[in-house]
């Protein structure tokens, strides 16, 4: 009987384990939208020429098959 409670209290531990390891997993591909955005972050993404400009700087580079960083001053 003793075996039989150790075996049904692993294969509950373990299941739990395992739907544990499932979430955290899941949560790495989630989108995160409650990323800290720096003061300067904030002035930017609220400023309508630099996002233009910061747009066409990203088009031009997704046209050009350039993956490089794209830089904000």
């Amino acid at each position: 009987m003793k075996d039989e409670n150790d075996d049904i209290l692993g294969t509950f531990f373990g299941v739990l384990i395992g739907a544990l390891g499932l979430v955290a997993i899941m949560s790495l591909f989630e989108d995160d939208s409650s990323k800290i955005v720096s003061k300067k972050g904030r002035n930017v993404l609220s400023d309508k020429k630099r996002m233009k400009d910061i747009n066409e700087k990203i088009q031009a580079s997704e046209s050009q098959n350039q993956y490089n960083e794209i830089l904000i001053n």
